[in-house]
């Protein structure tokens, strides 16, 4: 009875201690009982808020200093290792300001007197950075950070209530609290920051109004939040996605001008016909809004949508945006079929032929249209201006073209075309037909045409060549055609097939062969037979206008030969050898010739002279190689040797009128 009665007054103790302790607790921290906040941390930023960027499971892919470990990953591979040491890296941090503003936020916790270990109190749960952005640089930004804690943040955030207690006033430290928040200013804080917890969630802000709504919001159940807006659900909740991805939200057209991000870029008035083409076909002010969700696991997959300024388009963009897409997988399973497996550069866009080749035309220099519409269009197809071929081709082809670029594998047919010892990639131009018989009576203007159009064949003796077209069928029971040209670099010829189902123009008529075979034949050969390929685009965008399929492990070898040649181009081409002779042959005559003057030296001077300048010039030559060629050539290297070690990148941008959605996927030389 005795050990009864002792046990039953130390049940009793232990009860009341309990209770007192929960009491004590609940009273001066928190319940522990408490329950969570039943929404997503979204619901609590306001929906107008210029950025947006969260992540669930922190510690799976950040450290505590908030870096991504994908970039520890990275460095264990020799390409990654380059990459991250390379200056494009470091630029792009730079200019796109995100990281600066993750570094702020994380000094700015490290001064907090809660020590407050970012992986250990979010670690495994849902964390997010919300705010303004008020004028130029991160530093003029208003910024929330939204984040579930453990028992420990909880206790962290309560214990600001009693700053005696946790010597605040000993760092330098104020405390004030007003509505259930406390802001702390002094000590080594840049500017005072305000802190609440909404239940299991501790909002952190620089801008006492954002904790505020946070806890409005809280009232509300999320209404009127960002987290219940059109603009989170339709980019962000709807997405296939496995809930770990980080979500991003960006007012770009807020964000770009103050931030100093690309706006009339690319630029559509330029006459680097390139940047002019793609300037006409999009630019970054047209962007409105950006949402996007990416992978950090293994920066893999990145899916990037956005609102449109429609009111910025040009007309042509706007006629370009309104055209249905391709499907993607069509495209993969038929078009691709023509692509050969190791190709370097796929590319497919659907668009109004006509459309496209009329702005081509516009971003190329004037008076090198003017030449081409007197010397090659009029004569040969019969028309004033280029406009007019362009009606033809729109007539004969259809509205998608495909672009494919593999290395200049192929063997040279020892009595083919004479070639220049270039080096250039195999490419091929792929359009399909409407009207076959449109496409042979364009074809047929160029065979009759081929003195005008600078065709030269085989030397048949005394001085003269064969027409330079020549005709021959293949394996796919097709006839491929063959021009020869002397200013075709590399392979000195131009090549096209036409079949019921495509016309394809290409630099080299094996290019041709290898491509109708994969087509027409039974062989596994072609791009849409890597499983790998397909299953990326199933992966990836349903609909597309453009896609572009990348294998930059299969183009570097002839990526690098054909940068170092245009390399040592660069370097000699520089300088005006005109000039150069002229200013040898005047020191040479002033030196050896004093008598003499340029210009009027008789002949057999003249052939000394000249003769002399030639072996300075080569000497000039050769300097120059050793001065400019190697550090060029090493930066070149280094360039291609950042993306060497991928077998594969999937690009793909659909274009609606007020709406843009970009996805990207990248198959690492390792990944599966």
């Amino acid at each position: 009875m005795k050990h009864r009665r002792i046990l039953r007054i130390v049940l009793i103790a232990f009860a009341l201690l309990a209770f007192t302790g929960y009491f004590a607790f609940s009273t001066f921290l928190f319940s522990p009982l408490e329950k969570n906040y039943a929404y997503d941390v979204s619901t609590l930023a306001p929906r107008d808020v210029d950025f947006f960027i969260a992540k669930a499971d922190l510690a799976a892919d950040f450290k505590s200093d908030l870096s991504p470990v994908v970039l520890d990953r990275l460095a264990q591979t020799e390409a990654g290792q380059r990459l991250l040491d390379s200056p494009e890296w470091g630029s792009f941090i730079e200019s796109s300001g995100m990281g600066g503003l993750g570094g702020q936020i994380g000094a700015e916790l490290e001064k907090l007197p809660l020590s407050i270990d970012p992986l250990k109190v979010f670690g495994g749960r849902d964390v997010a950075i919300a705010g303004y952005q008020d004028g130029s640089g991160l530093s003029q930004a208003r910024w929330a950070v939204y984040g579930r804690v453990n028992w420990m943040g909880k206790m962290a955030v309560e214990l600001l209530d009693y700053p005696g207690l946790i010597g605040l006033e000993a760092q330098g430290l104020q405390a004030s609290k007003e509505n259930g928040a406390v802001t702390l200013s002094g000590g080594q804080l840049t500017s005072p920051l305000t802190i609440a917890r909404v239940r299991d969630v501790l909002v952190l802000a620089n801008d006492p109004s954002l904790v505020t709504s946070a806890r409005e919001f809280e009232g509300k159940a999320g209404q009127d939040s960002l987290g219940q807006s059109a603009r989170y659900h339709d980019e962000i909740q709807v997405r296939d996605r496995e809930g770990d991805e980080v979500e991003l939200l960006l007012r770009y057209a807020t964000l770009a001008p103050r931030l100093g991000w690309p706006m009339a870029s690319p630029d559509a008035t330029s006459r680097e016909w390139v940047e002019g083409f793609l300037g006409k076909l999009f630019q970054a002010q047209l962007v409105r809004d950006i949402a996007g969700t990416a992978r950090l696991d293994t920066l893999t997959s990145i899916n990037v949508s956005g609102a449109l300024v429609s009111e910025e388009m040009s007309a042509f963009q706007k006629r370009f945006y309104r055209r249905k897409d391709a499907t993607q997988m069509e495209v993969a399973n038929r078009i691709a079929r023509l692509a050969p497996a190791d190709v370097g550069l796929f590319a497919y866009m659907e668009g109004d032929l006509g459309d496209l080749l009329r702005q081509l035309f516009d971003s190329l220099e004037p008076a090198l249209v003017k030449n081409f519409e007197s010397e090659i269009v009029a004569p040969v197809w019969g028309h004033s201006q280029v406009g007019g071929l362009i009606s033809e081709l729109e007539a004969a082809l259809s509205d998608s073209v495909a672009l494919v670029v593999k290395e200049n594998s192929y063997t040279r047919d020892t009595d083919g075309a004479p070639v220049d010892g270039r080096v250039v990639p195999a490419w091929a131009l792929v359009f399909e037909s409407d009207d076959i018989d449109r496409v042979i009576a364009l074809r047929d203007k160029v065979t009759q045409n081929t003195a005008r159009l600078g065709l030269r064949g085989k030397p048949k003796g005394g001085g003269t060549y064969d027409a330079g077209v020549y005709k021959f069928p293949n394996a796919a029971g097709l006839t491929i055609f063959e021009y020869w040209s002397p200013v075709i670099p590399g392979t000195g010829h131009l090549a096209s097939v036409d079949s019921p189902d495509f016309f394809i123009l290409s630099n080299n008529w094996k290019m041709l062969d290898e491509m109708t075979k994969g087509y027409y034949g039974n062989a596994k050969t072609t791009l849409a037979d890597r499983g790998d390929f397909v299953a990326t685009v199933a992966n990836a965008l349903s609909n597309a206008t453009l896609m572009v399929w990348l294998n930059p492990l299969a183009i570097a070898p002839a990526l690098r030969q054909i940068l170092a040649q245009q390399v040592e181009d660069d370097a000699l081409n520089n300088v005006d050898w005109g000039l150069e002779r002229e200013r040898i042959g005047r020191e040479l005559l002033a030196d050896q010739h004093p008598g003499e003057r340029w210009g009027s030296l008789a002949p057999d001077l003249e052939t000394e002279v000249q003769d002399l300048i030639d072996v300075r010039i080569q000497d000039r030559r050769e300097e120059l190689r050793s001065e400019l060629v190697p550090a060029r050539l090493a930066e070149s290297n280094r360039r291609v040797n950042l993306f060497a070690g991928i077998r594969g990148a999937l690009i793909q941008l659909r274009l609606e009128p007020k709406t843009f959605e970009l996805a990207l996927r990248i198959l690492g030389d390792n990944t599966p």
